[in-house]
């Protein structure tokens, strides 16, 4: 019935988003739909359909991104999309799926999934790569995504040598987070300095 009740709301939500030419409302619709998903996963349930939402609420702000980052704006036709709210749907979208993950792997003790660490992945590229793509008109946005990543690079590191390091037995939750940390702090440097700074680095 969950599952049903979701492909439901997620259907009529896309179909409205690309008919009305609104992108954002219906945006956040999905990701409040992510949100319910990633909700339920905390508590262990309807596991299974967490790819299909997350896939929306992604192709959803990769949608919302494109159409700003466009060489001429949003197009003619499209509602307006704000800056502002389109960060707040990156850093939702970010925020969700961290969330969800630090809560399954460390407070209820689960085992990092496949489409934990991908989807993990997905959303630090699409808001810390998309939020750059607006720092033509917004320079302030670069220094904030640079250390929002060094900040979770050193979180990742944290968890992993204070809370993951069990005697010297390193598991998937400790390879993940501690593989996380040195991504993270390699794109944190490529970010905030210059090509040789960074070699360095």
């Amino acid at each position: 019935m969950a599952t049903f009740a979701t492909l439901a709301g997620l259907g009529t939500s896309a179909v409205l988003l690309l008919s009305t030419r609104d992108v954002l409302p219906f945006t956040f619709v999905i990701l409040a739909i992510a949100l319910a998903m990633e909700v339920s996963a905390c508590l262990n349930h309807w596991l299974s359909g967490r790819w299909l939402t997350a896939a929306a609420a992604d192709l959803a702000v990769l949608l919302a991104t494109w159409l700003v980052t466009m060489e001429h704006g949003v197009p003619e036709g499209y509602a307006a999309i704000p800056h502002a709210a389109l960060l707040g749907a990156q850093v939702a979208l970010l925020a969700i799926y961290l969330a969800s993950t630090i809560v399954r792997t460390l407070l209820r003790g689960f085992t990092f999934t496949w489409f934990e660490t991908a989807q993990c992945a997905i959303a630090f590229l699409i808001s810390v790569g998309g939020g750059l793509q607006l720092t033509s008109t917004a320079p302030h946005v670069a220094p904030a995504l640079t250390l929002l990543a060094l900040v979770c690079a050193n979180a990742c590191y944290l968890v992993s040598f204070l809370m993951l390091d069990h005697d010297g037995e390193h598991g998937r939750n400790f390879h993940t987070y501690s593989t996380f940390s040195i991504l993270l702090a390699v794109a944190s440097s490529q970010i905030l300095l210059s090509s040789a700074a960074a070699a360095v680095a």
